[in-house]
């Protein structure tokens, strides 16, 4: 994004463990922002911590799209803790 003015909005999201935090960072970053949408969005991970970053040039466009984000990490968080920690199995 060029030097000109930007919105951006950072947020630090605390999972309660590391394999928490990594399958909400996969299952996030999968959405890419539409290019027409004008935002950026960046993930990040940080042990148990999913840190975010959107970027926009237009409040309006960073106001959608963290508002969608947001959704998306409800759903996500909402989902994990519904069902539980995933099992992880040895194949042999």
């Amino acid at each position: 994004m060029d030097e000109e003015k930007r919105y951006i909005m950072e947020i630090k999201v605390p999972f309660p463990n590391n394999r928490y935090a990594e399958i909400a960072y996969n299952t996030l970053r999968v959405d890419k922002e539409p290019r027409r949408g004008g935002c950026k969005k960046c993930l990040t991970l940080d042990e148990n911590i999913l840190n975010v970053k959107l970027e926009a040039k237009e409040a309006r466009v960073l106001r959608v799209a963290s508002n969608s984000f947001l959704d998306f990490l409800t759903l996500v968080s909402e989902t994990m803790e519904r069902f539980g920690p995933p099992v992880e199995t040895d194949v042999l």
